[in-house]
C-alpha cells in the first residue's frame, strides 16, 4: 500500500509579505516601491529591533521608540546612512505622516552639532503612519506611491496620436445645443440677406423719389415759363385794344 507524499504546504502569508525574496516579476514585491517594502519587512519580521521599532496595537501606524539608537544602529543595515532628517524626508516623500502624540519633549528632526562637527540626534519616540501601511494588510502597499515633483505636477503632458482615433469619433451626432446654435446661425444669415434685400429696395425708391422730383421741378420750369408767354401775349392784346379804341371814339364823334 502506498502513501501520497504530501509536498509541504508553504506558507501564503509568508509569500505575501515577502519574506520569500524571490525576484519573479509576477510576485507581488514586484509592485512595491523598495522603500517601502524594506521598512515593511523591518518592523514586522525583524524582532532582533523590536525594541526600537514596532507596530501599534492596532497594526496602522508604527513606532520608532528611540531614534536615535534607530539611526546608529538600524539604518545603516537597510538604508545604507544614518541621517534621521534624510529618513524621515523619504518618508514625508511617500506622504507617511508623523502623528502628533510624539514625545512632545523633543523634536524628532531636531539635532545637535557634536564635538566633532558631525550630527547628533535627539532621542525622542515618534508614530508614524500611513492609509495603506498596515501589519496585516501587505496587499495594500503596492498603493503607496511617491508623491510627484512640483514639476511633475504643473508640467503633465498627455500625448494622443489621432492616427488611432477610430473613425466613430469623427461623426458624433451634435448635442442638441448645437443644433440649436446651428439653426440659429441659418436663421441669423437669413436675415442678413433679407436686411440687404430691403436696404436696396430703399435705395432704389430713394434714386426713383430723386428722379420724379427732377422732372417736377423741370415741368414747374416749363410751367412757370408758358405762364410768362401768356402773361405776354395778354398784355400785349390788351395794348393793341386800348391804342384802337381812342381812334373809334373820335370817329364817333366826328360822325355826331
Amino acid at each position: 500500500m502506498f502513501t501520497r507524499r504530501h509536498s509541504p504546504k508553504k506558507n501564503v502569508r509568508d509569500t505575501l509579505c515577502g519574506i520569500s525574496s524571490s525576484g519573479d516579476a509576477d510576485s507581488p514585491t514586484s509592485q512595491i516601491q523598495p522603500f517601502v517594502l524594506k521598512l515593511y519587512r523591518l518592523i514586522k519580521n525583524n524582532g532582533e529591533y523590536s525594541h526600537l521599532v514596532s507596530w501599534s496595537s492596532s497594526g496602522d501606524s508604527f513606532r520608532i521608540h528611540d531614534n536615535y539608537l534607530f539611526s546608529q544602529v538600524v539604518l545603516p543595515r537597510y538604508f545604507r546612512h544614518d541621517k534621521w532628517s534624510s529618513f524621515v524626508r523619504q518618508l514625508n516623500m511617500y506622504d507617511f505622516h508623523k502623528l502628533p502624540d510624539c514625545d512632545p519633549s523633543v523634536d524628532a528632526s531636531s539635532s545637535d552639532e557634536s564635538s566633532d562637527g558631525q550630527s547628533k540626534v535627539k532621542p525622542s519616540v515618534c508614530d508614524f503612519k500611513h492609509h495603506f501601511f498596515h501589519r496585516d494588510r501587505f496587499d495594500e502597499l503596492y498603493k503607496i506611491k511617491r508623491k510627484p515633483t512640483r514639476d511633475q505636477r504643473h508640467y503633465h503632458f498627455h500625448y494622443v496620436n489621432i492616427d488611432h482615433i477610430p473613425d466613430t469619433t469623427l461623426n458624433v451626432s451634435p448635442l442638441p445645443q448645437q443644433r440649436q446654435l446651428a439653426a440659429d446661425s441659418s436663421t441669423l444669415g437669413q436675415l442678413d440677406q433679407r436686411v440687404e434685400q430691403v436696404l436696396s429696395s430703399m435705395q432704389q425708391t430713394t434714386n426713383d423719389l430723386r428722379d420724379m422730383r427732377a422732372s417736377l421741378l423741370h415741368r414747374s420750369r416749363i410751367l412757370y415759363d408758358m405762364v410768362d408767354t401768356l402773361e405776354s401775349i395778354r398784355g400785349s392784346r390788351q395794348f393793341i385794344i386800348t391804342g384802337d379804341q381812342p381812334t373809334r371814339t373820335r370817329d364817333n364823334n366826328d360822325f355826331h
